[in-house]
């Protein structure tokens, strides 16, 4: 009886070395994987203010206040804050523009940001400077949540949604990728919109207007292609 050799032919060295030189490569790939998953992308981790020490400035927590009579910005005492203080802004002087918060040393295009807050609070993202910038906020007034741009001081409204109105601390998230912009109050969504006016990297923070009040309890940015401010 004979029998036939069933034994697959050796492959050539050619592919031998194509074979190798993928394998070395996922190796590679899933190492540098593993890394970033160990140690995030520097980008990408959030930094977050909690108010807690006993600075009252906000200069001591890494927050500019440019708004001239955009009110005075202090953090204070606060018994139902997470950390029992809070920072706090008084109304300021009429006709100035609405006060902002921003973080001194971050400037960014893409970025998640969310506040616990209460009053006549909100956000301020893509801020060229005091006066041209994002801002979604609260007005108790009208139970609204209100997204507006404001361009050398000049506001205008792009969105608003009605919302339930609540007393105490409220829980607001924006999400900023490109010209796409959400919004959640409370972890429901109220406002998706797309806007390009203002593209392109700038600060964040912190809103308040001119003559009402605010209080903050906590501010996380989560920033994408960051970079340090000039």
């Amino acid at each position: 009886m004979r029998y036939r050799n069933t034994l697959p032919a050796a492959p050539s060295p050619d592919r031998v070395a194509v074979k190798l030189v993928a394998l070395v490569g996922a190796v590679a790939a899933l190492g540098a994987l593993s890394a970033a998953a160990r140690h995030g992308d520097p980008a990408s981790e959030p930094r977050s203010w909690t108010f807690a020490g006993l600075a009252v400035e906000p200069a001591s927590y890494g927050l500019d206040t440019p708004v001239a009579g955009g009110g005075v910005w202090t953090v204070e005492p606060h018994d139902d804050a997470t950390h029992r203080r809070a920072l706090v802004n008084q109304p300021g002087e009429e006709p100035s523009a609405a006060a902002v918060a921003l973080v001194r040393d971050l400037v960014a295009a893409d970025a998640d940001l969310h506040t616990r807050c209460r009053g006549a609070c909100g956000l301020v993202f893509r801020a060229r400077d005091e006066g041209t910038h994002y801002a979604v906020h609260l007005d108790p007034a009208t139970s609204e949540v209100v997204l507006s741009i404001a361009q050398s001081g000049d506001a205008r409204v792009i969105a608003r949604r009605a919302v339930a109105p609540a007393d105490g601390w409220r829980d607001l998230h924006v999400q900023v990728v490109g010209p796409h912009i959400r919004v959640d109050l409370d972890g429901a969504r109220v406002l998706q919109v797309a806007d390009r006016t203002l593209p392109g990297p700038g600060r964040k923070g912190l809103w308040a207007p001119a003559l009402g009040s605010a209080a903050f309890d906590v501010l996380t940015i989560t920033a994408r292609r960051s970079r340090p401010a000039s």
